[in-house]
């Protein structure tokens, strides 16, 4: 939401070299075919059944469903396995006890990290998980195709996992809108895939800015 946001707003853009997005969402009040990339489940939860049915209905049923799972960090932990880890692949698993081995982490850390993180955000208000399919779907201040020229000359890149169920779509639509100096790396893997590489993804950004100083 920074990057692009007018210079009278926020000044400090003019000092931004480049974007790195991962997991990406689109906008969804400019990406008008965003539902395309949604699975039913998502659909349900923040596609168009979530702004056509009143008094965040769906959100206050998930809130329900969702709830119980998370009543303690071990109970959350669980649930954060169930849609993420259990469902790598093979090859994926085996690339993530790479990446935990390489940062030092013990068996199960980095899970329980994130379920604490997940517990915290709940343990005062569901406010932001109520309000979640409303800010996807609100205005968030500028159109990624309409960036003025000094935007468009930073570089963007865009990160996806090739077997994440929401990046590949919304990603693709990014990379078109934000124009000829954004461009899309898919990496094998699901949502989480970005982060076993993201030494040499940063490098590949990096090396970007470098070039397009160079040729100015």
């Amino acid at each position: 939401m920074v990057f692009g946001a007018p210079y009278g707003v926020f000044p400090l853009g003019r000092h931004i070299v480049g974007l790195f997005l991962l997991g990406t969402f689109s906008p969804f009040h400019y990406h008008k075919d965003y539902a395309k990339g949604l699975t039913w489940p998502d659909y349900i939860a923040v596609g168009p059944p979530s702004q056509y049915i009143p008094f965040k209905l769906i959100p206050n049923l998930l809130k329900l469903i969702i709830q119980p799972k998370l009543k303690s960090v071990e109970s959350t932990e669980k649930f954060f396995r169930s849609f993420l880890v259990d469902k790598m692949k093979p090859s994926e698993k085996a690339r993530f006890e790479e990446w935990r081995v390489k940062q030092d982490l013990e068996e199960g850390q980095f899970e329980r990290k994130w379920a604490t993180i997940m517990k915290f955000n709940v343990s005062r208000s569901w406010e932001g998980f109520l309000g979640m399919a409303d800010l996807l779907h609100s205005d968030w201040g500028f159109d990624p195709s309409e960036l003025d020229e000094e935007y468009k000359r930073k570089r963007v890149l865009i990160v996806g996992g090739t077997d994440d169920q929401l990046s590949p779509k919304m990603a693709e639509w990014l990379v078109e809108k934000y124009g000829s100096n954004a461009r899309l790396m898919m990496k094998e893997g699901g949502h989480l895939a970005a982060i076993y590489y993201i030494d040499e993804l940063w490098g590949e950004l990096l090396g970007d800015v470098e070039s397009a100083v160079a040729s100015e």
